[in-house]
């Protein structure tokens, strides 16, 4: 049994009133059993999961999963990619949130994150949940990121507990610092209550770590 990779073209989405290509994962099993259901892992930046993309790399999820999966340490699962829009990308994931400085961002931000959001709730999910052979409940749906799409992972996650249990978070944008100041601008929303999430998980990646500068955060030095 082999797992297969499906690609849904100009998928349109009436909230951001744009369309994107679905980079659909199905699991060695799928097409064997015509009754067993499946969790869903829905991820950012469809378009460099399984092939290579945007900065010419893949993350191979496929690969991972094809892996985990023949030596069970997780179960057979949906992945659905969803393609980003190339210069939308930072305004598609940007949440006009309490305490989201995106006014101070790098880049130009008008902030299409809710629409984003009611996209791929009201949307997508409705979709491969009529396509395909899901388990449809928040403790089988999963959403995961990196960078901009650790952080709208992040925001979406935390606000729609009932429709995601499961966050992945790599390297959130949480922050941009200016490479000249040194300031800080923050870029996340705090929520007051706690989310009741079955699993998070946030990690952050460093390339290198500059020994001449010093933060008593933690962090990298931002020109690194």
């Amino acid at each position: 049994m082999k797992s297969t990779i499906m690609r849904i073209e100009g998928f349109r989405s009436e909230n951001l009133n744009n369309e994107r290509d679905l980079f659909i994962y199905l699991p060695p099993g799928y097409t064997e059993s015509e009754d067993r259901r499946y969790p869903v892992l829905y991820v950012h930046d469809g378009q460099n999961l399984f092939h290579p993309a945007m900065n010419g790399q893949s993350w191979n999820l496929h690969r991972t999963a094809d892996r985990l999966i023949a030596n069970g340490s997780i179960e057979e699962i949906i992945i659905v990619g969803i393609a980003n829009m190339g210069a939308e990308r930072a305004n598609e994931f940007m949440h006009p949130l309490d305490g989201v400085l995106y006014q101070n961002d790098k880049e130009n931000i008008t902030p299409r994150g809710i629409l984003y959001e009611r996209f791929l709730i009201g949307e997508i999910k409705p979709y491969i949940d009529g396509m395909l052979r899901t388990k449809p409940g928040a403790a089988d749906t999963a959403l995961m990121g990196s960078s901009r799409g650790g952080k709208v992972t992040y925001h979406i996650g935390i606000r729609r507990p009932d429709v995601f249990g499961k966050l992945g978070i790599l390297s959130p944008y949480f922050y941009y610092v200016n490479p000249l100041s040194l300031e800080e601008h923050r870029m996340y929303a705090s929520f007051p209550s706690k989310s009741p999430l079955s699993k998070i998980w946030i990690d952050l990646g460093v390339g290198k770590v500059c020994l001449s500068w010093r933060n008593t955060s933690g962090r990298s030095c931002p020109k690194c």
